[in-house]
């Protein structure tokens, strides 16, 4: 029996409507960030697709598997729907499957060919360079990482889930399900195993801080304007009086050791930068409209942040301490069990009765756990170990460093995909708001006592996984090694997490020149500068243009 259009309507709509807002959200992100002085719109590109395929496949893909399911099961009787019979429910998991595999598959290209083609490309633009020279540099150097994915797909041909025994009182025909599928799907999917470990990596530097950064973030006001100028003005004065007296001690800098010579530097350069923070200062306070309406408006969505964020870390704590193994030999975190105290899990139950508010909460806290990321890698910076690359500055970001986001972002979409369906919203991300029939047929009808919530000790006919779970509960048995490292990053997570809780409680309040480094070029802020001085009559009275000048044309030459 065909599935009712009025589902795949529904689906599809959703899906298109996902995807529409993710490219959005993607193409004001990296405008936002991206350097206005140095824009490569090939390069942006690549960073607005990828990122909008991984917002898309977070708002979407699983939402929209979960939505199939639960449209299976009818919520009156606990009996599947007449449409949902074994050969549709298998035609609906087949091109679901589909789905993701492509969807694996694209990901992995992007961060193994696109994006380092584009970085490579980038790196290599040269005035005394053609672009058939840089194209020709750029996929050589692509090669390497094309070699590491080859080999990742030769690797996943030939590994095969470990025997495990299946006895015991539960049914594991969810468990059959997941031993099964082709040899090209076991390959993307130990690329997958792969990803997900680095994503775990990326979850505990940039998502694990960030879930409680960001709430913060938002509801700790800035500093006021008089208190930043007054502080950056007493910090000039101070690095003023300093060069006073070390011209004073020796007037003729011809005459000054090297030791003298570099503090000299130091100090003309904290003043240019104590002159730039006054310049951020005044630029960024521009009248805002309907300030103040804005700030009450948008405060109870601050506060609902941090809900999510406290509930998220609740359901982790619940889930790891609630979470036996239910076999010998099953690695922890792979087969789905729910917590009775996990608050997500709870919430989404509850409000599966109000349709489609589920599916709304269960995406959202998807794309909030992603927006904790972005805020994690703007407050930590795109790292190799503890080696800063790039910072994430508002109009200032390197192009490079764009790219490398959307590879923080494609691992961290993953590794969160396991998350949602292990972790956070295990029940929910599993089984929908399908329940089942306990008793006769009349008994289910007429009282809801009877009809439960699917889980795995429900009979098979009647409660069908989604098919990620399926998907996530084989890379766990074919690789049990990121299965158990996926369990002991949920205990580092948390701990990692309450320190960035108590690290944002007792940190000072934000100045408008927080983001201004010794690496910041005096022209940049000049463009800056020149940008809010069109925007606005004039600035104000306190930031010395007529001293700056001179210092710059002098260091200058």
């Amino acid at each position: 029996m065909p599935v009712p259009a009025q589902i795949t309507a529904t689906a599809t709509t959703l899906s298109f409507a996902s995807a529409a807002a993710a490219l959005a959200a993607s193409a004001f992100y990296v405008r936002r960030y991206a350097d206005r002085r140095e824009r490569a719109p090939g390069v942006l590109a690549v960073a607005v697709v990828g990122l909008a395929i991984a917002l898309t496949a977070a708002a979407c893909a699983l939402p929209a598997d979960v939505f199939l399911v639960s449209s299976s099961s009818n919520a009156k009787t606990g009996f599947k729907q007449p449409w949902a019979d074994p050969p549709t429910l298998e035609s609906i998991r087949n091109s679901v499957n589909w789905i993701y595999d492509s969807l694996f598959l694209v990901l992995a290209l992007y961060a193994f060919l696109v994006v380092p083609f584009a970085y490579f490309y980038f790196e290599e633009e040269d005035e005394t360079r053609t672009a058939q020279q840089r194209f020709n540099a750029a996929v050589r150097m692509t090669l390497a990482t094309a070699v590491i994915l080859i080999i990742l797909m030769l690797v996943g041909l030939i590994l095969k889930p470990n025997d495990l025994s299946l006895g015991g009182p539960i049914d594991f025909d969810f468990l059959k399900k997941a031993l099964l599928g082709g040899s090209l799907e076991s390959a993307l999917l130990f690329i997958l195993a792969m990803f997900m470990v680095l994503g775990m990596l990326v979850f505990l530097v940039y998502t694990a801080p960030g879930v409680f950064l960001l709430p913060i973030y938002l509801l700790k006001p800035l500093k006021s304007l008089e208190t930043d100028i007054l502080a950056v003005t007493a910090e000039l004065n101070d690095t003023r009086a300093r060069l006073q007296d070390l011209h004073a001690r020796q007037p003729n800098p011809s005459l000054m050791t090297s030791r003298e010579h570099q503090r000299l530097e130091d100090l003309e350069e904290q003043e240019r930068k104590c002159l730039r923070k006054l310049d951020r200062i005044q630029a960024g306070d521009r009248p805002m409209c309907c300030g103040p309406l804005w700030k009450i408006a948008s405060f109870p969505l601050k506060v609902a942040c941090f809900v999510y964020s406290g509930a998220v870390i609740v359901a982790i704590i619940s889930t790891i301490q609630s979470n036996p193994p239910l076999c010998a030999k099953c690695p922890r975190l792979v087969l789905p069990v729910a917590s009775a105290i996990n608050p997500v899990d709870a919430s989404l139950a509850f409000l599966a009765r109000f349709y489609p508010v589920d599916h709304i909460l269960f995406a959202s806290v998807l794309v909030y756990l992603l927006a904790a990321t972005l805020h994690g890698v703007k407050v930590v910076g795109v790292r190799v170990l503890w080696i800063r690359l790039f910072r994430l500055r508002k109009g200032r970001t390197a192009p490079q460093a764009l790219l490398l986001v959307t590879v923080v972002v494609i691992m961290t979409l993953l590794a969160l995909l396991w998350e949602m369906t292990a972790v956070v919203a295990p029940q929910y991300a599993t089984w929908g708001s399908q329940v089942y029939c306990a008793a006769t047929p009349d008994k289910c009808a007429n009282d809801a006592y009877f009809r439960k919530p699917c889980d795995l000790s429900a009979p098979a006919a009647a409660c069908t996984p989604t098919v990620l779970s399926v998907l996530l509960a084989r890379v766990g048995l074919t690789a049990p090694f990121v299965a158990t490292a996926f369990y002991y990053t949920q205990i580092v997570a948390v701990a990692v997490s309450g320190l960035a809780l108590l690290y944002g409680l007792v940190s000072a309040r934000k100045s408008r020149a927080a983001d201004v480094g010794d690496s910041d070029s005096d022209s940049e802020f000049d463009d800056e500068v020149e940008d809010g001085e069109r925007a606005r009559p004039a600035p104000p009275a306190t930031v010395r243009r007529g001293e700056r000048r001179p210092l710059l044309r002098s260091d200058s030459n």
